[in-house]
Order: structure tokens, then C-alpha cells, then sequence
């Protein structure tokens, strides 16, 4: 039998998130993170994209982010179903670092990125396997769609937490450990929130604190480790008082 797929529903209207995004945002450590592109990821890049003469390496870190994803969107929703697999094994393995190649039933699902169809796409899979396809959806159109991954998950989930609200967003898993710690310490919810409150979210965002979608990404992508850091600081504090209170 087929696995069932968790629908992607917003539970969240695009009014509560305009209320809710500016708080969350505003507890939010505001670390740069220096994004790279490797050289041999680079070159392979090239061989699949023109890239218009870009040095990438002479741009600042959101520059060169920006700059990568402006590259590509164009070839990504004139390619045929073979061009985009080879463009999301770059995006997903090469430049993302995910080990499991993106699935082919994503090419052919997505060729042409129309609303619509990405849509449909992103009511399809729910949760499964996010953090790879919303890598594709990112570089497809930086204005509408943004990577969903751990880091990105447990800041939401531990600022959401910070502003007195109990809704979590769905956790994936991680590889650093601090963030998979303060993932664990977390727990789960029966109905996280999903890809569709997270764009609301951004675009809350891009509204209401003048960020764009990469900005908002990047800055909460950036910021896990540190809030994960003070969660888990919290926590131990907590356990050590508790204990001595036992003892």
C-alpha cells in the first residue's frame, strides 16, 4: 500500500501571520552567515549554466546567494524533464549537500515551475522529504519560495515558543548537533505547521520588516545554532536546580 502523504495545509491565515511574523522577527539574533560555493561545485555549476561571466567568489555572502539563484532560475523553468534532474542533482547534492538524489517524479512534476503546478506539488508531498524539493522551489523563484530545512525549523520553532505561542513548525533532521539537541528537547506536535504557513510567514516579513525571501531565510537559517544554544543552556540550568533541589 502507498504510503499516505501529510496534505499541506496553512493553518494560519495570511492576517495572523502579519501580526505574529514582526514578533517573532524581532527575537531573532541577526547573524550574517558567510554562504561559499565550493570550487568543484563551482566548475560542475558551469557546465550546466553559463552564469553570464558571475564571480561569485568577489560578492558578499547575500550578493553571491542572490546572484546563484538569478543564474539559474531561467534555465530551470525552460529545461525539459533530463535538464532539470541534472540542475536539481546540482542544487540538492552539489550545492545543498543532501546525500539522497532528488527524485525524478520531481522533474516531471515540475517542469515550468507555474504557480499551479508548484502549488499542486507542494499540496502532494506535505512534508516529506522538504528539505530537498524546497531547495528546487527556492532557486526556481526567490521572490515566492524559500528553503525549509532544520535550521530553519528550529529557529521558528524556539522563537515561536519565545513569543508565548505554542504552534510548531515541522521538524526534519539535522546533522549539526546542537540543533538536533534542542530539535529532540523540542518534541513534536500532531499537526505541525508546514511549507504553506512558512511562506506566509516570509511574506509577512517581507511586508512588515522589509525583508525578501532570502534575507528572512538566510537570517533564520543563521540564527539556529545560537537560539539552540540558549534553549539547551536553559534546559541544563533547569535540570541542574532541579536536581539539587532532589538531592
Amino acid at each position: 500500500m502507498a504510503k499516505r502523504r501529510q496534505p499541506a495545509l496553512q493553518q494560519l491565515s495570511d492576517e495572523e501571520w502579519r501580526a505574529l511574523a514582526p514578533k517573532l522577527w524581532d527575537v531573532l539574533p541577526q547573524i550574517a552567515y558567510d554562504w561559499e560555493i565550493s570550487t568543484r561545485a563551482e566548475a560542475k555549476l558551469r557546465t550546466l549554466v553559463p552564469c553570464n561571466g558571475v564571480r561569485f567568489a568577489d560578492l558578499a555572502p547575500l550578493d553571491r546567494n542572490q546572484a546563484l539563484r538569478d543564474q539559474i532560475a531561467p534555465h530551470l523553468a525552460s529545461a525539459n524533464v533530463s535538464e532539470l534532474q541534472k540542475l536539481s542533482i546540482w542544487i540538492i547534492q552539489d550545492w545543498g549537500g543532501i546525500k539522497h538524489e532528488p527524485d525524478i517524479a520531481w522533474s516531471r512534476a515540475l517542469v515550468g515551475f507555474e504557480p499551479e503546478t508548484v502549488q499542486q506539488f507542494v499540496m502532494d508531498r506535505g512534508v516529506e522529504r522538504i528539505p530537498s524539493w524546497s531547495k528546487l522551489l527556492a532557486f526556481a523563484d526567490s521572490d515566492r519560495y524559500a528553503i525549509y530545512d532544520t535550521r530553519v525549523a528550529i529557529t521558528l520553532n524556539i522563537a515561536l515558543r519565545a513569543i508565548g505561542e505554542t504552534r510548531q513548525f515541522h521538524l526534519t533532521d539535522g546533522r549539526n548537533v546542537i540543533v538536533a539537541r534542542a530539535s529532540a528537547a523540542l518534541g513534536k506536535t500532531k499537526r505541525p505547521l508546514g511549507y504553506p504557513d512558512y511562506l506566509s510567514l516570509l511574506r509577512a516579513l517581507v511586508s512588515e520588516r522589509g525583508q525578501t525571501f532570502l534575507s528572512a531565510e538566510t537570517t533564520l537559517f543563521s540564527a539556529a545554532p545560537e537560539l539552540a544554544e540558549r534553549l539547551m543552556a536553559g534546559m541544563d540550568d533547569y535540570l541542574a536546580v532541579a536536581c539539587k533541589m532532589s538531592c
